[in-house]
């Protein structure tokens, strides 16, 4: 996504150029949201308005201009405090946590589905809630991801050593827990039936992608499983615990790459139509 900032001089002196600017973000969606951060300039406006003498009047109505192109680029106005509301929801710390193991044997899988949600009425206002409240942002890039799958893989199992070797390998447990962070979409309006087909329509994409996300976990998990099972019913001995733990790491970080590579060919699922555009 190509950058979505505006620059708006204040203040303009022929020989010096800007004496005041702001930049004004539109991923933000919010007007007087933006404005909060530059209350810091207000004593400096009220100065320049102040020694203007003659040309006072034109200065404020440049500024007033300046406001209201922000405004129609904008789009939309919609209050602060309901931006501020679907972000204040929308602070989402995923679930890190592994499995607690101690007592369990098998294979055990948990999965978790947080939700952060969106108030928006018109197609501007969720689209600029998802952009302000999605999981994580590619600042470089000026983009967001509006979905975030999780994965944590973690194992015990005990063994006896022969002969300097890894042997009898019992009371396997592999976990996997997984974490899903997915936009909700609150208080729809019942008559745009059109924003209402393009949401289910994103959402659905958006959950496609995201199962893959799930089932490549799942799958290497069954590997890990299957590879310390196939030790225990063969009753093969490996070299080292070193060698046991340096396999299954491996088969984390194969893991990684493969959800690496996937978001690089669907580009974080935008390919697949889990993305919502205005």
């Amino acid at each position: 996504m190509a950058s979505n900032r505006i620059h708006l001089c204040i203040i303009w002196e022929k020989r010096t150029g800007c004496k005041l600017n702001v930049w004004y973000d539109t991923l933000a969606g919010n007007l007087f949201g933006e404005a909060i951060r530059y209350l810091y300039l207000l004593p400096d406006l009220i100065y320049y308005i102040a020694h203007m003498g003659k040309h006072r009047k034109r200065v404020i109505w440049s500024i007033l201009i300046g406001l209201a192109v922000l405004v129609v680029i904008n789009g939309k106005y919609y209050s602060y405090s309901e931006s501020a509301i679907a972000c204040a929801i929308g602070l989402i710390n995923p679930s890190d946590n592994f499995i607690d193991l101690s007592s369990e044997t098998g294979l055990t899988t948990l999965i978790d589905e947080t939700n952060y949600e969106i108030r928006g009425q018109t197609e501007s206002e969720v689209f600029y809630q998802l952009s302000s409240c999605a999981p994580f942002k590619n600042e470089k890039e000026s983009s967001f991801g509006t979905a975030v799958t999780n994965s944590n893989i973690n194992w015990k199992y005990d063994f006896t050593y022969t002969k300097g070797q890894v042997c009898e390998i019992k009371n396997i447990a592999v976990g996997l827990h997984i974490n899903i962070v997915m936009p909700k979409w609150k208080n729809q309006p019942a008559t745009n039936s059109a924003l209402t087909h393009k949401w289910n329509t994103f959402i659905s994409n958006l959950r496609t992608h995201e199962d893959s996300h799930i089932e490549f976990a799942k799958k290497s998990a069954n590997e890990i499983f299957y590879y310390l099972n196939n030790l225990s019913s063969t009753r093969a001995c490996a070299p080292s615990k070193q060698y046991i733990e340096k396999r299954l790491r491996s088969i984390n970080a194969e893991l990684d790459e493969t959800n690496i590579d996937y978001d690089a060919k669907t580009r974080h699922g935008k390919t697949q139509g889990a993305v919502f555009n205005i």
